[in-house]
């Protein structure tokens, strides 16, 4: 039987800003380091999670160089620095690099890639969450089967209604009856 819990995470517009860019219609993450900025909180709610007995890991979409939005170097330079220069380590990182159109089944809103984590941790889904700014981190949470969908509130979000939980800021999180 699963022993461990998790508290997953999504990457850009919940621990990292995401930027908002003209002619696109959604967030995307930072393309260059000068637009990397963690959002307010992150270090600190990851390590009081950790000091709670959770595993942190991180479940994010990376399609960007797929698109064509940016190289692979610079991609890399990105999420390296998130990950390690910054110390911002979570127990693992789980992402799909996929755009929509190749049909992923990894790529969140499915449930796939938070299910591989929780057999690779040890997970029990039942005692886990998902802390996420969109609809895919919602619906991947809950046919996941977790115990809770944890939506940080967005300008572009207002649409997202079907999680358990909404929240202002990182913050707010630890905060929540559920940890």
């Amino acid at each position: 039987m699963a022993r461990n819990r998790a508290v997953f995470f999504d990457r850009d517009g919940t621990l990292v800003e995401a930027i908002m860019r003209e002619g696109f219609s959604k967030p995307t993450a930072p393309f260059n380091l000068d637009e990397l900025h963690f959002c307010e909180g992150a270090l600190h709610v990851l390590n009081a999670l950790r000091n709670r007995g959770f595993k942190v890991l991180m479940v994010t979409n990376q399609p960007d160089v797929a698109h064509g939005y940016l190289s692979e170097r610079d991609w890399e330079r990105v999420h390296r620095w998130i990950i390690y220069k910054l110390q911002f380590r979570p127990d693992e990182v789980f992402m799909c690099r996929h755009i929509t159109a190749d049909n992923c089944g990894f790529k969140k809103p499915s449930p796939l890639m938070i299910r591989y984590a929780a057999c690779v941790h040890d997970l029990d889904l039942q005692k886990s969450h998902i802390v996420g700014d969109t609809r895919n981190d919602v619906v991947a949470g809950h046919e996941a089967g977790l115990r809770s969908t944890i939506l940080i509130k967005r300008p572009y979000n207002a649409d997202v209604q079907s999680s358990d939980f909404v929240v202002l800021s990182l913050f707010e999180v630890l905060k929540l009856p559920i940890f």
